[in-house]
């Protein structure tokens, strides 16, 4: 839950959304008020180092240096990966292929391990998501749910009808158990 901070303004939408970060050493206690998507990282890097008073031996925080999982693009240049990554994998349709590249960078290699066509990618649950899709977002990203995939990872869920969304559900449930983390 983002709680907001206290204000004065009465409309909601004109409350900040910036982030505080409050730090008490005794007991260490660190509140975080407020924030959005778009400042996690600083967020992030401002509680981390917050710890540095009771615990002067660590570390700063690297969250500003350290690449987002998949984010470790050579030269840091998307259009060079896609491009590559196209060359390596063009029997994939290209909706699917930019999805794939834009959603998991470098980690798409883990996705697409061992897989030469279409058909290895298993079952069509539609709109391009597939079981080799699902099995590897519930093994490395921790989905666990249709929610956790079609909305929080893949991002399909605008498209998926009521009964494609049961379809997934039923092989989530009968396939979850199988996958080791």
């Amino acid at each position: 839950m983002r709680s907001l901070q206290k204000d004065t303004e009465k409309k909601l939408s004109s409350i900040t959304r910036d982030y505080k970060v409050d730090f008490m050493s005794d007991p260490p206690l660190l509140t975080v008020i407020s924030g959005k998507l778009t400042t996690y990282r600083c967020l992030a890097k401002d509680a981390v180092d917050q710890f540095r008073l009771i615990f002067p031996n660590m570390k700063f925080s690297q969250t500003l240096l350290t690449p987002l999982p998949g984010g470790d693009l050579k030269n840091k240049n998307f259009n060079l990966f896609y491009k590559q990554f196209c060359n390596e994998y063009s029997w994939l349709p290209e909706k699917i292929a930019i999805r794939y590249a834009r959603n998991y960078g470098s980690r798409v290699s883990l996705l697409l391990k061992n897989m030469h066509c279409i058909q290895d990618l298993g079952e069509d649950f539609s709109h391009g998501l597939y079981e080799n899709e699902v099995n590897y977002l519930m093994q490395y990203e921790w989905a666990q749910s249709s929610s956790d995939i079609l909305w929080r990872r893949s991002k399909l869920g605008l498209y998926f009808s009521k009964d494609e969304i049961k379809k997934l559900e039923l092989w989530i449930s009968n396939h979850s158990e199988r996958l080791v983390r």
